[in-house]
């Protein structure tokens, strides 16, 4: 039998005993062979951006529907009420009344918060706002089978876990910094408390365990919800009764962990999007308080389809010329917001003159590298990169949906979260590292280039003016959506690559839209220091397999992403909100060499470093 125990740990605990596991999950083989190349594309209606869809029929609405597989569960649902009310705060979207709740009634992240003045209420803020970020995601799901049926690669846990995973963790972290000193439900704190990181693309053996009905995690939600706003409104961490604001929040203080858990459930908000984007559409509804797509998105149309015609629906490319130079990365300890454990630290590299796009790299722009032999050929692939490649049978970007048969016409449409549209040429590809990778090799082959690189770490710090935010919404305002990134949960799309204004430097996009691949591995940083609280959030990743990205994207929020101190990372082959965009170095034959004994103890891979 499988324990969950088994997989790289990544959500430290405050017990550790062995998890129970029954029987493996049993789904209709109707609900199988459901696939997101479905016909059957929604249509596009003209209020506020949003999607209608067909009748489900075929599915059994069972959201609220307990089994006596359950009865060892101690929570029950405390009345007929709570059955039928989804939400689970005191402030919730039907009332119109969370923070960062726009006019329109779609709810976007609140700013990251400053630690050294937050008031009990901006925290109360703080927990509604990502809270009814979650329960308003999770409302998609449509049926009980949508919560319980593994994701279609079967390399993580399905939703079920994650509509508990992110609760629990409050609870247990709060009970390791000694707020809380018993469970709430020890059974739940168990099974939920360990996620897993997609270690190897053909390990499908991760999903062996029937979850709890969702109707006994809402319960649970509540509760705990219901703990955290009595801790907001009492712990004396937060106490101003004197007038004079509290002290600063930070590594030693008990209510780090609060904030750990904020940051934690910012992290999975976006993780839970991409899963549901990897959802087939029958199981899911658009919610009317998430963000709407961009508005440059086009309902599909599948008898029309439309190549892409640089300087009609998608950018020429232009390069720009840096002249390199030094730059620290890291954050000093007594920056006034959460951070984790891998972004304190310090790390000075000296970059030589590269040339860098303005713009990722757009639909269009892979679009010719999916019609040419990019999925084909074998030596543009690194060696566990064309093995994923076959194993997957992968022809074209994940979120790109083939809308005319047969499949090599090259007809696409492209998948959101919930819904198919027209292909977005002018928006950034969405791809994993290993594509990114083997697109820059039949780029530079294309070109006549000796080769192109992925940005670095080192690279993107020099790119962001000296007169950019270190935490692009830290002071942001959540009744507006942002004119200069497309970040924060403005939307639940990308955008156009030349939607936002560029920086000083003429760059688009350096932060938002998507994340950018980088070429560095995920390695700590010189000072680097475990935190107590979560020991096993960054560790595990030192293994020189995991690459980081950079910038953030659309759906990211608070310091997942938002911030330019954060230090993301995942595996080869997992797929994101992520892009990319070419580097070269001016030197042609320039090479990606160490420049300095740090750099050499940390493993970074920065290119063009002196």
């Amino acid at each position: 039998m499988i324990r969950i125990t088994d997989f790289p740990r990544r959500f430290a605990t405050a017990s550790k005993q062995r998890y129970r596991f029954i029987s493996a999950i049993a789904t209709s083989n109707e609900l199988h062979s459901f696939t997101t190349t479905s016909k059957e594309s929604p249509l596009l209606s003209n209020n506020k951006n949003q999607y209608s869809f067909p009748p489900v029929e075929s599915l059994r609405t069972l959201r609220y529907k307990s089994t006596a597989a359950e009865s060892r569960n101690d929570d029950e649902i405390d009345d007929e009420s709570a059955k039928e009310n989804w939400y689970t705060s005191d402030r919730t979207v039907l009332d119109k009344n969370v923070p960062g709740q726009l006019s329109d009634g779609t709810l976007i992240s609140l700013a990251l918060p400053d630690l050294s003045k937050l008031t009990r209420q901006g925290t109360l803020d703080y927990l509604d706002n990502v809270w009814s970020l979650h329960d308003v995601l999770f409302s998609s799901l449509q049926c009980e089978e949508a919560f319980l049926r593994p994701p279609n690669h079967g390399l993580r846990h399905p939703m079920a876990f994650y509509y508990g995973h992110t609760t629990v963790l409050y609870i247990n972290k709060l009970r390791l910094a000694g707020v809380l000193s018993e469970p709430v439900n020890e059974y739940f704190e168990e099974i939920y408390e360990v996620g897993v990181d997609e270690m190897s693309w053909d390990d499908m053996s991760k999903n062996e365990m029937e979850w709890p009905s969702t109707s006994l995690v809402t319960s649970y939600r509540r509760k705990v919800y219901k703990m955290l706003k009595d801790i907001i409104l009492s712990h004396p961490e937060l106490d101003d009764s004197n007038g004079t604001g509290h002290a600063s929040i930070n590594q030693d203080s008990q209510l780090w962990a609060l904030f750990m858990s904020f940051e934690h459930d910012r992290i999975h908000l976006e993780t839970s999007s991409v899963l549901l984007r990897e959802m087939p559409l029958q199981y899911l509804k658009r919610p009317d308080a998430c963000p709407p797509l961009h508005q440059s998105a086009r309902p599909l149309c599948e008898d029309s389809f439309e190549p892409p015609q640089t300087g009609y629906n998608h950018p020429e490319t232009h390069w720009f010329q840096h002249d390199g130079g030094s730059v620290t990365i890291g954050k000093d300890l007594d920056y006034p917001t959460f951070g984790w454990d891998n972004e304190y630290g310090k790390l000075t590299l000296t970059v030589k003159p590269f040339q860098v796009r303005t713009i990722k790299v757009t639909n269009a722009d892979y679009y010719a590298f999916v019609t040419s032999d990019g999925y084909s050929n074998e030596q543009y692939w690194s060696k566990e990169g064309w093995a994923w490649k076959n194993y997957r049978n992968v022809q074209h970007p994940t979120f790109w949906v083939p809308i005319n048969q047969p499949e090599n016409e090259h007809q696409y449409g492209l998948r959101t979260l919930f819904e198919h549209i027209s292909m977005a040429w002018n928006w950034p590809v969405e791809v994993n590292h290993h594509e990114a990778a083997a697109y820059c090799k039949w780029k530079a082959k294309q070109d006549n280039t000796p080769k192109y690189h992925l940005m670095t770490e080192a690279i993107h710090a020099l790119l962001r003016s000296n007169d950019e935010p270190k935490d692009p919404v830290m002071h942001a305002s959540s009744k507006f959506r942002s004119s200069q990134y497309n970040l924060n949960t403005a939307y639940s799309s990308p955008s156009p690559v030349y939607a936002y204004p560029p920086n000083a430097l003429g760059i688009y996009d350096i932060m938002g839209n998507v994340w950018d691949l980088a070429e560095d591995r995920f390695n700590p940083l010189p000072g680097f220091k475990i935190h107590p609280l979560y020991h096993d959030f960054s560790t595990p990743c030192y293994d020189n397999r995991h690459s980081m990205l950079l910038g953030g994207s659309f759906f990211s929020s608070g310091d997942n992403g938002a911030s330019a101190y954060s230090r993301y990372h995942f595996r080869d082959h997992f797929h994101q909100h992520s892009g990319f965009r070419l580097v070269k170095p001016s030197d042609p034959n320039g090479e990606i060499v160490k420049s300095s004994k740090e750099q050499e103890e940390t493993k970074h891979v920065p290119d063009f470093s002196a």
